[in-house]
């Protein structure tokens, strides 16, 4: 499988006024042709600001300070801000968090499509609006003419939402960078959306990169994941691995704090919050809310593990099988909790 993204090591810094926030720490990711890679974790362990890192929109006065992004061989660091333009909406798309600041509430739907289409170079005229009314029915908006006709502040988010992944696909980029676009989008919908994706990845080897909370979505779509802790990947596989045999204690907690209702189990919490980035943590950032953490973990940076063919976690204790299993019957024990009721 082609290689088309490479980030190696990559550093993001803020500076402000208490001081630096260590935003991003080390991140490694690598993307193939054809690859749906979901990238979960908690708000504010560093997701979209990787995405944004990518196509060059980091918001000031947050800076790259070292690292490479690597696009079909190519260094995006280096490369100028109109080498970035002509790259972004022809190879590379975006769907981004929040359709209500993405889209200019001074220009109909129409207009906008028109100038999304004109700087991509992509259809125009008559071309470009059966372009634009047929991606609107692809993604399930009834009646788009009205639709194009209407300015953003007359449609709902979830509609917004809905236009801002139509325009992403109308270019038919070569990797599609998507963070939470079904957000505020009920599952039917979600799921039509979601089956679009996997036919744009299908029919033209598009590369995808899937930022999400819902791990029921990344279990859907996604052939890899990978679990953002802190500013860095903690874990990363198979979808089916990684879900069925976890190995970071991150993962773990993420995946057993899964509400399913066909189950009668108590819903794991992971204790703590995420940590300042302002002051991070030595050696492991996960440590302080770890239920396995040991002195070695303050002391020494977490190696990377090669638990399975092509899953990997960043921890000390990751070809340790039993240490999660027999910290979390000790909490249970002190909770009141049967053995018998845990997930592990």
């Amino acid at each position: 499988m082609a290689k088309l993204l490479r980030i190696r090591d990559l550093h993001l810094r803020f500076p402000t006024f208490r001081g630096t926030v260590h935003a991003l720490n080390g991140v490694d990711l690598t993307l193939g042709a054809g690859q749906i890679l979901g990238l979960v974790g908690e708000t504010g362990s560093g997701k979209s600001m990787t995405a944004y890192a990518t196509v060059g929109l980091v918001p000031p006065p947050g800076r790259i300070t070292s690292g490479v992004i690597e696009w079909n061989g190519r260094n995006l660091l280096r490369a100028t801000d109109a080498e970035l333009q002509r790259l972004r909406g022809q190879e590379i798309s975006m769907i981004f968090q929040s359709p209500r600041t993405s889209l200019n509430p001074l220009f109909s739907i129409a207009q906008q499509f028109e100038i999304y289409q004109r700087a991509h170079g992509q259809a125009k005229g008559a071309a470009a609006r059966a372009q634009a009314h047929g991606m609107l029915e692809r993604v399930g908006i009834p009646d788009p003419r009205r639709v194009l006709r209407s300015y953003p502040h007359e449609l709902s988010t979830g509609m917004c939402q809905r236009i801002l992944i139509a325009m992403a696909l109308s270019g038919r980029p070569r990797l599609l960078l998507a963070d939470e676009p079904t957000t505020g989008i009920d599952v039917t919908l979600q799921a039509q959306i979601l089956r679009l994706v996997r036919e744009l990845v299908a029919s033209q080897n598009t590369a995808t990169l899937l930022i999400t909370h819902d791990l029921g979505v990344v279990a859907e779509i996604c052939d890899r994941v990978a679990v953002m802790y802190a500013g860095r990947i903690v874990e990363e596989g198979p979808v089916e691995r990684i879900y069925g045999d976890p190995r970071h204690p991150y993962t773990q907690g993420l995946i057993a704090s899964t509400l399913r209702v066909d189950e009668q189990k108590p819903i794991h919490i992971i204790p703590g919050v995420v940590p300042n980035l302002l002051v991070p943590p030595s050696a492991c950032m996960f440590r302080e809310r770890c239920p396995i953490a040991a002195a070695t973990c303050a002391q020494l940076e977490p190696p990377i593990v090669e638990v399975s063919l092509g899953q990997h976690a960043r921890c000390h204790f990751a070809a340790d099988t039993g240490a999660f299993a027999a910290a979390e019957r000790q909490r249970a024990q002190l909770a009141g909790v049967r053995p018998q009721d845990l997930t592990v």
